[in-house]
């Protein structure tokens, strides 16, 4: 992800049941790439949800990609 200059974003990943959260380094507007942790993610359908957090100043946040890996990889 990049983030404007002048703020730091926070972020969360979601699922229906868990969420994740991250928050980024200092402002950067060059791609940078970052290990959140781990997700659990239940059974069944659903939807996964990249958001800034509620507690965040606004930022301009540019996700260039989100990938998922398998826990036992």
């Amino acid at each position: 992800y990049a983030c404007q200059t002048g703020g730091a974003a926070a972020f969360e990943v979601r699922e229906s049941f868990y969420v994740l959260h991250g928050r980024g380094p200092a402002p950067n507007p060059n791609p940078v790439a970052r290990n959140l942790g781990t997700l659990r993610i239940r059974d069944g359908n659903g939807t996964l949800t990249l958001a800034l957090d509620g507690a965040s100043p606004p930022v301009r946040l540019r996700v260039l990609a989100l990938e998922l890996s398998p826990v036992n990889q």
